[in-house]
C-alpha cells in the first residue's frame, strides 16, 4: 500500500511515498517533483523537526486562487506562493511527514494548543470507554463517551487523572472538565529534511 497526499487546491497531488517502499510506513511520504513542503506554527514560522505544524505547500500544481474569491485566497496563499493546507503534520529526520490533525479542530486550553485526537486517544484507553469525542466549547473541554452500559463507569475525576498523567504541562481542573454522553456529541466514528527548514523534491 503506497500512501499519498493532496488536495483539490494542489491539483491534487502534493506528496507520495516511494513506489519501491518495502513496507507501509503510515506517512504521506515526500514531496513530488518540483514541490516544496514546510511545516509552520501559528505565527508562520517553521517548526522544529518532530514538532507539529501546519503543512504548507508550494509548487506548479498549487492553484492560482479560488474563483472570484480573492478574500478567501488571501487567507490560504501568502505573497511567496505558499499554500496553507489546514492540515497539521510532523516531519521525521528522513523528511517523511505524518498527518496528526486538522488545524481548525484545535482546542486552546490555558494558552496551550490541544488537538482533539490526543484527548480522545487517552480517554479511549480507559477500559470503561468504547469511543470518545473531544469538542471545544468556551472554557470547557467537553468529552463525549460512548459507554457499553447505560450507566457511567468513568467518572470526571478518572478522566481528569488520565489527561493530567499524559500531559503534565497542561492543567485540567475539575471545573474545566465536562462529561457528556454520545447522545449529545456523536462519537468520532460518525464524523485521515534534517533541519526541518524546508523539504524539496529533486527537480
Amino acid at each position: 500500500l503506497i500512501e499519498a497526499y493532496g488536495l483539490t487546491e494542489t491539483s491534487p497531488a502534493a506528496t507520495i511515498n516511494p513506489l519501491d517502499l518495502p513496507a507501509y510506513n503510515g506517512s504521506i511520504g515526500l514531496p513530488i517533483s518540483s514541490t516544496e513542503l514546510t511545516l509552520r506554527d501559528d505565527d508562520g514560522k517553521t517548526v522544529a523537526l518532530g514538532q507539529p505544524g501546519e503543512i504548507c505547500i508550494r509548487g506548479p500544481q498549487v492553484m492560482a486562487g479560488y474563483w472570484q474569491r480573492p478574500d478567501e485566497t488571501a487567507k490560504v496563499i501568502d505573497k511567496d506562493g505558499w499554500f496553507a493546507t489546514g492540515d497539521v503534520g510532523v516531519m521525521d529526520e528522513r523528511g517523511y511527514v505524518r498527518i496528526v490533525d486538522r488545524k481548525k479542530d484545535m482546542i486552546l486550553v490555558s494558552g496551550f494548543n490541544v488537538y482533539p485526537n490526543e484527548i480522545e486517544d487517552v480517554v479511549a484507553l480507559h477500559p470503561g470507554v468504547l469511543e470518545a469525542a473531544a469538542v471545544g466549547v468556551p472554557r470547557v473541554v467537553q468529552i463525549g463517551c460512548d459507554l457499553p452500559g447505560a450507566r457511567w463507569s468513568v467518572t470526571q475525576a478518572e478522566t481528569h487523572d488520565a489527561l493530567v498523567a499524559r500531559w503534565s504541562k497542561l492543567v485540567f481542573s475539575s471545573a474545566s472538565m465536562a462529561a457528556t454522553t454520545s447522545r449529545s456529541i456523536p462519537p468520532p466514528g460518525g464524523l485521515a529534511a534534517p533541519d526541518q527548514g524546508l523539504l524539496t523534491a529533486p527537480r
